[in-house]
């Protein structure tokens, strides 16, 4: 592995590239596939350009999947200076393509094994394709179209379970450094390690980056999770990390990112009424750091009148609401917080 002496010894943030401009994802030059196996539950479509290149997911609402939500999630992360998001937008299939989605589906059962702890998974993913057919022959019928959210493609990433578990997390080393009654996380290298036989190519991965980044990272996911009631942040494969610079090093069965972030793929289960229970988890985990100019951006987004958040969000009104009292949850919350700990609930800049 590259000595760690040669890593920036600085924050750097590299943002991701946009969408392509106007993409029309119903021309004839796009192709469109399904996700793998074990891709999520959800029923997610695979977007490439004529040439094969991939640029983007298209993710509808099906199984805990909600679109809108998933877009909400991006936007808010975007508008406080957040970057582990990628670029999405809102967009619908027309009853012509949706048609082609239905012969993809039609054609294809998620029937394969994969081991015990992945049986479940593939009955629910086989329930969704089912549910799905059904809803998009309904809407081609119908002559309506199919909304969803499309989400730049990322390369260069892997899955993180050690975070991304809930007893990886609440083992990890560095979650210590999210408890406000600790020491501050320093800005010294850290290594995050994951070995993957899931996924092509196979072997381990190694992404080079530093302790405050990653606590930080983690704060301010949680953050948003627990606003708009994500349920399902710690199903093992829905932290992922990225290379930040695009680099990547492989030796063997080796690769190795100079340079990374964590990244949030999969933001859909979200949204649902009277659901606390990741606010429930800051509290459970003891969450009491964070990056106070996220939670600035936070208050100052949330003063808006409903109407504009809904607009801002692209929520419906009622989704609106739900993120809206769960946003009061949290910041009484950390003001509490903040009268106990005082300054030692924010993360030094």
């Amino acid at each position: 592995m590259p000595p760690l002496f040669l890593l920036f010894l600085v924050a750097c943030i590299y943002p991701f590239s946009s969408l392509p401009a106007n993409i029309d994802i119903n021309s004839d030059k796009i192709n469109i596939s399904l996700m793998g196996d074990l891709e999520g539950t959800s029923i997610i479509l695979k977007i490439k350009d004529d040439k094969g290149k991939k640029i983007g997911v298209f993710k509808p609402s099906s199984g805990s999947t909600n679109h809108r939500g998933e877009y909400a999630m991006t936007v808010l992360g975007h508008t406080i200076g957040f970057d582990i998001f990628p670029d999405a937008i809102i967009t619908s299939l027309k009853p012509e393509t949706i048609n082609k989605v239905i012969n993809l589906l039609e054609n294809v059962k998620f029937t394969g094994f994969y081991g015990a702890k992945h049986v479940l998974h593939m009955k629910r993913k086989e329930q969704n394709r089912k549910s799905m057919i059904q809803d998009l022959k309904k809407l081609v019928e119908a002559g309506q179209p199919l909304e969803g959210v499309l989400k730049l493609w990322v390369y260069n990433i892997q899955f993180y379970v050690p975070l991304g578990s809930m007893r990886g997390f609440s083992s990890h080393q560095l979650k210590k450094y999210l408890n406000a009654k600790n020491s501050m996380p320093e800005h010294k290298p850290f290594i995050i390690k994951q070995c993957t036989k899931l996924f092509k190519p196979y072997g381990c991965y190694y992404g080079h980056s530093f302790e405050d980044e990653i606590a930080r990272d983690m704060s301010s996911l949680l953050l948003l999770d627990a606003i708009l009631a994500n349920r399902d942040r710690f199903a093992g494969g829905n932290i992922h990390f990225r290379s930040v610079d695009g680099k990547v090093i492989e030796k063997e069965n080796k690769f190795i990112y100079p340079a990374v972030r964590l990244l949030a793929l999969d933001n859909g289960a979200v949204l649902f009424p009277n659901d606390y229970y990741a606010f429930k988890l800051l509290k459970k985990f003891n969450i009491s750091r964070f990056v106070k100019k996220h939670v600035t951006e936070l208050k100052k987004f949330f003063k808006q009148d409903n109407g504009k958040i809904a607009d801002k969000l692209k929520l419906t009104g009622k989704e609106a609401g739900i993120t809206v009292t769960n946003a009061k949850l949290v910041f009484n919350y950390i003001d509490g917080l903040e009268k106990k700990y005082g300054g030692n609930i924010w993360f030094k800049e």
